[in-house]
């Protein structure tokens, strides 16, 4: 009995999971931005209703510079305030 009560659970829990990935890929297809907005973009609701992202005009620019200077391997010389010793 017991065996079988596991049994219907992992299975509850497979079709669960598989549901999930299903109603997030078709919102990925929509258009639609299912989750919380990366650093560096905003959640909006869209002209037409659907809840998107883009980029926030404050806080986008610093996150491209901080990309672009790893990428180059820029880092700040000395032990500023807050930086690891």
């Amino acid at each position: 009995m017991h065996g079988i009560k596991v049994l219907m659970a992992k299975n509850y829990i497979d079709n669960l999971s598989e549901e999930a990935r299903k109603g997030q890929m078709e919102k990925a297809e929509q258009g639609i931005w299912p989750t919380k907005a990366p650093l560096g973009y905003l959640n909006v609701t869209g002209s037409d209703g659907k809840k998107v992202i883009e980029p926030d005009a404050e806080l986008a620019p610093m996150i491209t510079r901080l990309f672009e200077r790893y990428s180059r391997r820029i880092f700040p010389q000395g032990n500023h305030e807050g930086s690891p010793r």
